[in-house]
């Protein structure tokens, strides 16, 4: 339905620049099902100069983050959705949690619990943000060595995502945890159903990405931990919390 409606909006000529949303939200959706977002994000920067409102250079700096995380180009990705945040305060919520999802799965933990601390700082409140930290949480726990910590929370996690029927991020939730804990039956029996589940999601969905990490992460072991500062971009370096 998304898919249909953005190619029916967008078939029309376009005069007006608040249409960028749109193409970065086309953009968004192609990435994640493995198409080529780059001509709906030229098209999205084409419109921002001369636009007042600050949102709309964030809309181009989240577009942008989701094309090279679904790519692996995580330090691309980390920089580009802090910067929609750091652009527009409203952004934090839906930027911020895909940067510290790729300072994760770069094995980054000094970096993601910055991250998720500034996430938590935010003034933005709401069950869906409360479910991201309690995931990315749960993430650091893994990277960090804390297994139990790590199953309760991501337990928590998709009980949560599933009761509020948000299928999405209940499947990335269970991607992470493939990612980062690949617990054994022994520490959390349901994580075999619960990837299964996130398969069938991201089958239907069309999210071909994230199916293949998927099936990357049930034959690999977790992603180790990097204690060293070279996982980081060079001339970037972890932003302190904002209220």
């Amino acid at each position: 339905w998304v898919a249909s409606l953005l190619d029916e909006w967008l078939a029309n000529e376009i005069t007006g620049q608040f249409y960028l949303e749109l193409y970065a939200d086309r953009a968004v959706l192609s990435a994640l099902r493995g198409a080529d977002p780059s001509a709906d994000l030229l098209d999205a920067a084409r419109l921002l100069p001369g636009m007042a409102d600050p949102q709309y250079a964030s809309y181009c700096h989240w577009g942008r983050a989701w094309a090279a995380f679904v790519t692996g180009r995580l330090a691309d990705a980390r920089q580009e959705a802090v910067s929609a945040a750091d652009v527009t305060n409203s952004f934090a919520p839906i930027g911020l949690p895909i940067a510290v999802r790729a300072a994760l799965w770069a094995g980054d933990a000094p970096d993601a619990a910055v991250l998720v601390a500034r996430l938590e700082a935010c003034l933005f409140r709401g069950q869906a943000i409360g479910l991201d930290v309690v995931t990315l949480r749960a993430g650091l726990a893994a990277l960090e060595g804390r297994r139990a910590e790590a199953v309760a929370g991501y337990r928590e996690a998709l009980r949560g995502w599933r009761t509020l029927g948000l299928a999405f991020d209940e499947a990335m939730a269970a991607l992470d945890m493939a990612i980062l804990l690949a617990p054994t039956e022994r520490e959390m029996a349901e994580a075999p159903a619960a990837i299964e589940t996130a398969r069938q999601t991201l089958t239907r969905l069309g999210a071909t990405p994230f199916l293949a990490r998927l099936q990357e992460a049930r034959t690999a072991t977790p992603v180790p931990v990097s204690l060293e500062s070279e996982v980081r971009p060079a001339g970037l370096v972890p932003l302190a919390p904002r209220s």
